[in-house]
C-alpha cells in the first residue's frame, strides 16, 4: 500500500463522504452559491445580500458561511447540526495518548477478567503508587497525567476479540472474528463421510444393567446428501466401580468398517472427516484405508482448539473445532427436535431440564427392581414410564427414516448442487419429469411441446436426503473384507479361534449381540470364489455388531480367507422362511456330497446290477444262460403252435396241400442265441437312484 501523503483537497472530499445525506445536500447547496464569490474582488457584499434574499436566509448567516468557506475551506460549510455528534465531538489534541500509554490501557483492560473500567481504575492506582510511568504531563486539575480520565482511557481499551482472547482463550474469541463458510454445491455422494458422536436428550432403560441412562450414539454421516448412513447406540450406565459405560474408540472402527463395507466409498475419492476424541481414526487405520482403496480414501481432521493467546497464558482445553462440522451439528439439533416427543426428556441443558424428571426416574427405578424379581411371564406385563433401549432403537430407525424422506428442509447449497426435481402435473398427480422423459422419443417430444405451450403445469421440488443419496450411491465401491479386517485390527478379533463344526461357525458374544451367532462354513474370498472351510479346523474370526450379516475369517497364521454369510434362524410362524432355510440346507448337503458321489460312482453301478438280478429272481424271470435258452425255446414253440392253428383253420376252405412257394425252406427248430429270437422279453432296466 502507498504511504504518500494524501492531498488536503482529497482528504476533504473523503470527510464529506462520511457525512449523512442531509448534511451532504446542505453542504452542496451552499458551496454552489458561495464558491463563485471567492474569485470576486469587488461586489461581494451585494452578492451576499442577493443570496440571502434568494435563499430566504439571514444576511448574517450567509456572511458567516462565506467567511467559514474562506478561512477553513470547503469543510467550513458543513452544518454541524446536520452532521451529527461524530463530526463535532472531536477529542481535543491534548487527550490523545502516546502509543506506550495506549498499550498500557489495553494490558490493564485485558488483565481484568470482567470490567475494562475497573482495569483503567487499576492503571491509575498503580500510577499513583509509582508502578507505572508515562510521558504525559500531569494535569493539575485532575491530579493524573493529561488524558488519563476514565472515559478517555476507555477509548483505547481492547476490542471485543482481544478482550475475549486474553480473558477466556482463543476458542471463545473465535465468535468475534471472521468465520470460514463452505458449501456443498460442488460435492457428490460419498465425497465427505463424517464420523461423530452425540448424546440423546432422553432416558431409556437397559435391562442388561438394570439401569436407566441416556443413549450415546456414534454414527457416520454423508455431507452431500445430509443423510445419516450408519449408527449405533450405547446406554450410559454406571459400573460397579463408580465409572460409566460409554462409547469407546473401538466402536468408531465398527461403524467405519460397516459404512465402507456395506455402503462403500466414492471412486472419485472419499474424505473421512474425523475428530480427535471418541470418533477418531488412528494413523494405522489411515494407512490401511489408503492401501485398500488405492489412495481414494483420505482423512481430514478438525483443527484443535485451546491454543494460548500469548506466551504468558496457559493453554485451554484441547479439543476439536466444532465449526469443522457445522452441518453435522445442525443435523444433530434436528435430531433432538424430532426425538423431542419421546418420554424421559432431559432438556437441552440443566436450566432446561423438566422438573418432573427426578421423580420420573425414581419411579422407573422402582419398577426396574420389581422387574428383576418377577418371572419371565410376569416381566412382560410390567409398564415403564420410559422406553427400553431396543424399543428406542426401533423408534430411532423410524424417525431417521422420516427425516431422510422429508422434503421440507433448507439445507445449505441444496439448489446450487442441483438437488432439485422438476415435476409435471398429470391427471391431478405430480410426476417427476425424468420419469416422463424416460419414455419413447414420441412421448418426450409431445411432453416438451406441451411444456413449451404452457399446457402442463410444472414446479421445482427440493429432493429429499434419501433421493439424493439413492441417486449417487450406485457408483460407490464397497470396501473388501480384507479392508474391514485392517480397520478392526487384531485386538477386535474373537478372543479364541472358532472351530468349524457341522459345516458352520457358531458362538455367543453379548458384546456383539444377544443370542447364538451362526455362520456358514463357506467363505467368499477376495476374488469372489467360494471356499469351504475344513471341518474341525480353527479359524480367527471378526464380527461387527453393526454388520452382522458377514463374518470375516482368517486362518490360524493370520492370512485373510474371506467372508462367511450369516445363518438367520427363521421364525417358526413364517413357513416360507422355514422352507427357504430348508432348501438352503438341502443345497449345502448336495454340495458337500458331490465329491462323495463322484468317488463312489463304481459302487453305484455295482448296486444297480445287484438290484436288477435280485429283482429278476424275485419275479421268477430267467437269470442264467440256460434259463434264457429254455425261455427262448418256449417262446418259439408258442409262436409255431399259433401259426399252425391259423393254417389249419384256413384248410377248411382251401386246398389242404397247397404247393410250397418256390425257394421256400421248411421250418426247422434251432437252438439260436437270444438276439435271434425277436420276441424274447428284454432284460429289466429299472434301477433305484439315491
Amino acid at each position: 500500500m502507498s504511504t504518500a501523503p494524501v492531498p488536503s483537497a482529497r482528504l476533504a472530499s473523503i470527510e464529506l463522504t462520511l457525512l449523512p445525506k442531509p448534511a451532504r445536500d446542505d453542504h452542496s447547496f451552499w458551496l454552489a452559491r458561495l464558491e463563485p464569490l471567492l474569485a470576486m474582488k469587488r461586489g461581494r457584499k451585494a452578492e451576499l445580500h442577493r443570496i440571502a434574499t434568494e435563499t430566504q436566509a439571514g444576511y448574517g448567516t450567509v456572511r458567516r458561511k462565506f467567511y467559514a468557506l474562506l478561512q477553513h475551506g470547503t469543510l467550513g460549510l458543513v452544518d454541524r447540526r446536520l452532521a451529527g455528534p461524530r463530526w463535532w465531538r472531536q477529542a481535543p489534541e491534548t487527550t490523545a495518548l502516546p502509543a506506550a500509554d495506549q498499550a498500557l490501557v489495553k494490558l490493564y483492560c485485558e488483565k481484568n477478567d470482567r470490567s475494562s473500567r475497573a482495569g483503567c481504575k487499576q492503571l491509575r492506582a498503580d500510577w499513583r503508587r509509582g508502578q507505572v510511568r508515562t510521558t504525559q504531563a500531569k494535569d493539575p486539575r485532575t491530579g493524573y497525567p493529561r488524558g488519563w480520565s476514565i472515559d478517555n482511557l476507555l477509548r483505547y481499551a481492547s476490542d471485543r476479540f482481544e478482550l475475549t482472547a486474553a480473558r477466556k482463550g482463543t476458542a471463545p474469541a473465535a465468535a468475534h472474528r471472521r468465520l470460514v463458510y463452505t458449501t456443498r454445491a460442488d460435492l457428490y455422494v460419498g465425497s465427505h463421510l463424517q464420523l461423530d458422536d452425540m448424546w440423546h436428550n432422553v432416558f431409556v432403560n437397559s435391562f442388561a444393567e438394570k439401569q436407566a441412562g441416556r443413549p450415546l450414539e456414534l454414527f457416520s454421516h454423508d455431507l452431500f446428501s445430509g443423510r445419516k448412513v450408519r449408527f449405533g447406540v450405547r446406554v450410559r450406565t454406571r459400573k460397579e466401580d463408580g465409572t460409566w459405560h460409554g462409547l469407546e474408540e473401538r466402536m468408531t472402527r465398527y461403524i467405519l468398517a460397516a459404512t465402507l463395507h456395506l455402503d462403500g466409498y466414492s471412486p472419485r475419492g472419499t474424505i473421512l472427516v474425523a475428530e480427535h476424541g471418541t470418533a477418531a481414526i488412528r494413523d494405522g487405520i489411515e494407512r490401511a484405508l489408503h492401501e485398500h482403496s488405492a489412495g481414494l480414501i483420505t482423512i481430514e481432521r478438525s483443527g484443535m482448539q485451546g491454543a494460548k493467546a500469548h506466551a504468558g497464558q496457559y493453554h485451554g482445553v484441547v479439543r476439536g473445532n466444532p465449526r469443522m462440522k457445522a452441518s453435522l451439528e445442525s443435523s444433530n439439533n434436528l435430531t433432538q427436535n424430532v426425538f423431542g416427543h419421546l418420554p424421559g426428556q432431559t432438556g437441552k441443558d440443566r436450566q432446561d431440564r423438566p422438573e418432573q424428571l427426578p421423580a420420573l426416574l425414581a419411579d422407573n427405578e422402582r419398577w426396574l427392581r420389581l422387574y428383576d424379581r418377577l418371572s419371565p411371564a410376569h416381566q412382560a406385563l410390567v409398564q415403564f414410564p420410559i422406553l427400553e433401549v431396543n424399543q428406542f432403537m426401533a423408534v430411532a430407525h423410524e424417525l431417521y427414516g422420516q427425516i431422510e424422506n422429508d422434503p421440507d428442509h433448507d439445507l445449505e447449497g441444496w439448489v446450487q448442487a442441483g438437488n432439485v426435481a422438476q415435476e409435471l402435473l398429470l391427471g391431478g398427480q405430480w410426476i417427476d419429469q425424468r420419469v416422463l422423459m424416460a419414455g419413447s422419443a414420441d412421448e418426450q417430444e409431445m411432453a416438451l411441446a406441451l411444456i413449451g405451450q404452457g399446457k402442463l403445469q410444472t414446479r421445482p421440488r427440493r429432493m429429499t436426503r434419501r433421493e439424493v443419496w439413492d441417486r449417487g450411491a450406485g457408483e460407490l465401491v464397497k470396501l473388501t473384507g480384507a479392508g474391514v479386517v485392517a480397520i478392526l485390527g487384531d485386538d477386535l478379533a474373537r478372543a479364541n479361534p472358532e472351530i468349524v463344526r457341522k459345516g458352520m461357525i457358531e458362538f455367543e458374544d453379548a458384546d456383539i449381540g444377544p443370542g447364538v451367532h451362526r455362520y456358514e462354513g463357506v467363505v467368499f474370498d477376495p476374488f469372489g470364489a467360494r471356499r469351504r472351510l475344513d471341518e474341525g479346523e480353527a479359524y480367527q474370526v471378526f464380527a461387527n455388531p453393526f454388520a452382522l450379516d458377514w463374518l470375516f475369517v482368517r486362518d490360524a497364521r493370520g492370512s485373510y480367507l474371506g467372508e462367511a454369510k450369516r445363518i438367520v434362524d427363521p421364525s417358526r410362524g413364517n413357513i416360507e422362511a422355514v422352507h427357504r432355510t430348508m432348501g438352503a440346507t438341502a443345497g449345502e448337503q448336495a454340495e458337500r456330497l458331490a465329491g462323495v458321489r463322484e468317488r463312489h460312482a463304481g459302487e453305484a453301478e455295482t448296486k444297480r446290477e445287484r438290484t436288477e438280478i435280485n429283482e429278476r429272481l424275485e419275479s421268477g424271470l430267467p437269470v442264467t444262460e440256460a434259463e434264457h435258452r429254455t425261455a427262448r425255446r418256449e417262446a418259439s414253440a408258442q409262436r409255431s403252435a399259433a401259426s399252425f392253428g391259423t393254417a389249419q383253420r384256413g384248410e377248411e376252405s382251401a386246398d389242404p396241400f397247397p404247393p410250397s412257394p418256390k425257394g421256400a425252406e421248411p421250418e426247422v427248430w434251432t437252438d439260436e442265441p437270444a438276439s435271434a429270437v425277436p420276441d424274447a422279453p428284454a432284460p429289466s432296466t429299472d434301477t433305484e437312484t439315491w
